[in-house]
């Protein structure tokens, strides 16, 4: 059974198929609703239910518990749903957010080709597709691909450039152990070898009409959005349609896990409105940088959050954390922008077995 799903934000309409999460439904239509996890957890997908009912048969809505200690900047009396998980009952309204910038992208199955490989650190590769099919192709910076497997499974990564006529798509992938498709990317990958994708897909992209300073926050392959965003405000600074300034506030355990940290101090030399501030967790490790946690950094500089725009990317750790502390620092949730690097859920299941082998557990304990 299909249920009709209307937007009341927009006037947009699609269907829902039974046991389909709407986020699934409004993507088969083209429709791009804000996203950025998928499981549930990050809220970047809440939504208002004015009428109708949900279920939530799949994952539970975790994030919807999380915004309960947030504040409220103007209450509705709406439900709040997120649509990621969100499975129609019955014929639904809603209110989401649907970014008009995104109305004119059209997602598509594409093959490329392995341009580059380069690893600036250990686990960190970065990779160039060449799309020759699709040049140029048609995507805003900050937006991700889906990389295709031959099992049919998905794996996520941002795109790391900004859009450009060359047709190459950048990728900035962290090895996980024991994950298939980055020990092939580490271990067997070679230039010119073929891979499917999807692209372009998510909701994280530069708000070109704003006019607020803006500050980047990112930790770990995190950087990879962000990077695409500061070349996009590059392109918009030479050609005078940006005047805003921009702070990078870049978070990692150790220095070395800066992998492009020498291009971003090249940044800093040349564009007078950016500025970067390296933030290093670990004490062993911080090589006369900065310590302590990056978005504690950002607050302890801007207590006051109130006036400007707030990228923010990485790990779902840092990604909750400061959303919370921001928050509660004035930024208003409309002008939080984020993207929170979620595992695909073979590879969390994967790195938590690694986690107990570690620790010496054992399936029985």
């Amino acid at each position: 059974m299909n249920y009709k799903i209307t937007n009341r934000a927009t006037g947009s309409l699609f269907e829902a198929r039974s046991q389909e999460p709407l986020l699934s439904a409004s993507r088969r239509a083209q429709l791009h609703f804000n996203h950025s996890c998928l499981n549930g957890h990050c809220g970047r997908c809440m939504a208002e239910l004015v009428e109708g009912e949900v279920s939530y048969p799949a994952l539970p809505p975790v994030a919807l518990e999380a915004e309960q200690s947030l504040p409220d900047e103007a209450p509705t009396g709406n439900r709040k749903i997120l649509l990621c998980q969100a499975v129609a009952e019955s014929d639904l309204t809603i209110i989401a957010r649907e970014p008009a910038a995104l109305k004119n992208i059209q997602t598509k199955i594409a093959q490329a080709r392995v341009h580059s490989i380069e690893f600036p650190v250990d686990d960190v590769a970065c990779i160039k597709l060449d799309l020759e099919e699709h040049k140029p192709l048609t995507y805003l910076a900050g937006q991700y691909l889906e990389v295709i497997l031959t099992s049919g499974k998905r794996r996520a990564f941002s795109i790391a450039n900004a859009p450009d006529d060359s047709g190459l798509l950048e990728l900035h992938i962290r090895h996980v152990q024991g994950g298939g498709f980055t020990d092939h990317v580490f271990d067997q990958m070679t230039v010119g070898d073929p891979i499917d994708l999807e692209v372009p897909l998510g909701t994280f992209f530069l708000r070109s009409r704003s006019e607020r300073p803006i500050l980047c926050v990112t930790g770990g392959t995190g950087f990879a959005p962000i990077k695409a965003i500061v070349e996009e405000l590059i392109l918009r600074h030479e050609h005078s349609k940006e005047s805003r300034p921009v702070h990078l506030y870049w978070g990692a355990q150790s220095a070395g896990e800066l992998y492009q940290h020498d291009r971003v101090t090249q940044w800093v030399d040349e564009l007078p409105w950016f500025s970067y501030t390296p933030v290093i967790s670990n004490i062993n490790g911080h090589s006369g940088l900065r310590l302590g946690w990056v978005h504690e950094a950002v607050v302890d500089d801007h207590p006051d959050l109130a006036g400007f725009d707030v990228y923010m990317s990485g790990p779902p750790a840092l990604v909750d954390a400061g959303r919370a502390s921001f928050r509660r620092h004035g930024l208003p949730r409309r002008h939080l922008y984020y993207d929170s690097f979620e595992f695909a859920p073979d590879i969390l299941a994967l790195m938590a077995q690694q986690d107990d082998a570690a620790s010496g557990l054992t399936a029985a304990e």
